[in-house]
Parts: structure tokens; sequence; C-alpha cells
């Protein structure tokens, strides 16, 4: 009578939950951290709940998404970039299995030389532009040129 009594509260508190949470294993974080968000397509559908290490030195990414969102179980996990100032999310590409994640399940993320090549040269493009302003150098030689020119402006006259 205990077990089917201890089974019946199981049930019924899986289906009063209304998030499923699962565990990403990664080698390393690439700056992501708890409550950063899980998109599908652009859309939050969850966020990081946890982050640890494992005695092996792996990590484990506690996640949570919502419950109506069913994902395949093969569906892929990857670190993206979620802003131009650096900023980390965890981005879902939908897998085509009929079986679909579960409370509990243990999942592989991506490495990080599977991230999104779109952010990744965005991001590099950003971060050269930004090199490029507070290049002291370039800066040093525009204001020798512009004083040149202001010589040069001033003998005419």
């Amino acid at each position: 009578m205990k077990k089917v009594y201890f089974s019946f509260c199981i049930m019924l508190l899986v289906a009063c939950t209304n998030s499923i949470e699962f565990i990403l294993v990664a080698k390393h974080t690439q700056g992501l951290n708890e409550s950063s968000k899980i998109t599908l397509n652009g859309l939050p559908i969850g966020k990081v709940k946890s982050i640890a290490i494992n005695q092996t030195g792996d990590i484990l990414i506690k996640c949570k998404i919502n419950a109506d969102q069913k994902l395949p179980h093969d569906s892929k996990f990857m670190i993206e970039n979620a802003d131009l100032l650096g900023a980390k999310s965890i981005a879902v590409v939908i897998g085509h299995s009929n079986h679909f994640l579960t409370i509990g399940d243990t999942l592989l993320l991506k490495g990080e030389n599977d991230t999104f090549p779109l952010f990744d040269s965005i991001n590099v493009g950003v971060e050269s532009f930004i090199d490029d302003l507070l290049n002291t150098n370039k800066q040093d030689s525009i204001l020798i040129e512009l004083r040149r020119l202001n010589d040069n402006l001033e003998k005419l006259e």
C-alpha cells in the first residue's frame, strides 16, 4: 500500500509541475551563469537553474524549461552569445526523435567550437571595432596629421 501511495504522489507531483528540469554535461561554461536564458529560435523557454562541477571535472548545468515545451530527446544544446556585451545563453536546436525530454534527463552540451558562427562573427566584429576606437596609436597619428593639416592651412592664409 505504501508503494502505491508513494508512486501516486510522484505521479501527482510530476503532473502538477509546470517545468521540466534536466542536466547538461559540459567541459566548459564559456561564461554561462546561473539564470542564463535557454532559447528556442530566439524565444526564451527556460533558464539555467544551477551550475556545479563533479568529481571528474565535468560541469553539470541544471536547466529548467517550461513543461509545455516538448523537446525531442535528440535536440542539441549550444552556448551562444545572447547580446553584444558578452552575456551567454543556451540555444536549442530541435531534434527529430519521437522521445521527449523528461524530468531528470542528462544530455551533453555542445563544445565551445560548436557555437553558432553568426553570433561569433558579430562578436568578433564588435570587438575589433572597439579595439580600433581605443587604439591610442591610431588616435595619435590622426591628431598628428590634423595638426599638420592645420599648420598648412594657416600658411596658406
